[in-house]
């Protein structure tokens, strides 16, 4: 009897050994995989890119355009990824180091305001959810704000304002289709 105390005592502290050996290198693995991983920057060209990359390892949706870095270089596919996610703010600057493109990544998704510029002057601002145009968009020529509007699943609608250099008017879409126009 006392034997089989003593056998059963071990077995169980074996076990239990074992299980929080187990939790932890999840749990490890868990905050592993959430943390921003490293702040890189390329020369491209007379341009340089800065952005972050991490190890998350998100469920991929086929529909989706995942922007990854792999073999020293940044790329997009649909459906899925290799090497790390770009993850965090994303910056192209020119060689005098005025911004051409601006905006961040979410596991690699397009997420929240994009900037562009040419030769220093703002050519749009546009809003991402998830990798989807959503939300505000602006476009500009030579500084001019030319086109207001909104996206929802990466069509325009609603109402659109158009700006031409001695008037503008509104016309509206529902989900990219053009449904009225006051001009």
């Amino acid at each position: 009897y006392w034997y089989s105390l003593v056998l059963m005592n071990k077995v169980f502290s074996i076990v239990a050994a074992i299980s929080i050996v187990v939790v932890f290198e999840s749990c490890q693995r868990t905050i592993w995989n959430t943390i921003k991983f490293q702040k890189i920057t390329l020369e491209q060209g007379d341009s340089l890119i800065e952005f972050h990359i991490t190890d998350a390892k998100p469920v991929v949706k086929p529909d989706k355009n995942y922007t990854f870095y792999h073999d020293g270089r940044i790329s997009s596919i649909q459906g899925g990824y290799f090497g790390h996610l770009l993850d965090g703010d994303y910056l192209i600057t020119n060689s005098k180091g005025v911004p051409v493109m601006k905006g961040s990544f979410d596991e690699g998704l397009r997420d929240g305001v994009w900037g562009y510029w040419r030769s220093g002057k703002v050519t749009q601002t546009i809003n991402y959810k998830a990798g989807v145009l959503s939300g505000a968009y602006m476009l500009y020529e030579n500084g001019r704000l030319v086109e207001k509007g909104t996206m929802r699943k990466g069509e325009k609608h609603g109402e659109v304002v158009i700006s031409e250099i001695d008037t503008s008017y509104v016309v509206k879409y529902d989900m990219g289709t053009l449904v009225d126009s006051d001009k």
